[in-house]
């Protein structure tokens, strides 16, 4: 049977272990970030004016602690499909904040993002380029993980 460069590459099990790796440290970075700048994060996600004034102090302090959890579970190897699910959704969502910031603010890069707090300054291109990297990242690890060959690795 013929393998093509394509399946090979997506369900490469190093391939999809390290990417798990990579996608789990990055969200445990910009958890802690987040959670060591509060302020600052809590000032960025009510400049974006994406939701009610009464939201932003939730997300501002439930963000961290998920992404943390995120991170630390995909790192760990427990409950895979779940999280890099949850974690897809999370990207997704911070795609379109970073479009939305972009095209409606004209933010393009001298506005920080606040995606790792204080840790690491991004723009919004930036983290839409990171972004764009990691849906690729977590699609490749939720591809391997439900092929017929991986079914026992999560």
């Amino acid at each position: 049977m013929k393998r093509t460069v394509a399946r090979s590459f997506t369900f490469n099990k190093r391939l999809t272990f390290a990417f798990r790796i990579v996608l789990g440290a990055i969200f445990v970075g910009a958890g802690i970030g987040k959670l060591l700048a509060r302020d600052g994060f809590l000032e960025t996600v009510t400049s974006l004016y994406l939701l009610p004034k009464s939201l932003t102090y939730f997300v501002s302090l439930g963000l961290p602690w998920a992404e943390l959890l995120i991170g630390c579970l995909l790192i760990a190897g427990l409950f895979c499909r779940l999280i890099v699910a949850s974690a897809i959704s999370l990207i997704l969502l911070f795609i379109g904040a970073n479009i939305y910031s972009l095209l409606l603010w004209g933010t393009w890069g001298e506005a920080g993002c606040g995606c790792f707090g204080d840790i690491i300054r991004l723009g919004h291109l930036q983290a839409l380029l990171l972004n764009g990297a990691m849906i690729v990242m977590a699609f490749v690890v939720l591809s391997g993980l439900c092929h017929p060959k991986n079914r026992g690795v999560d």
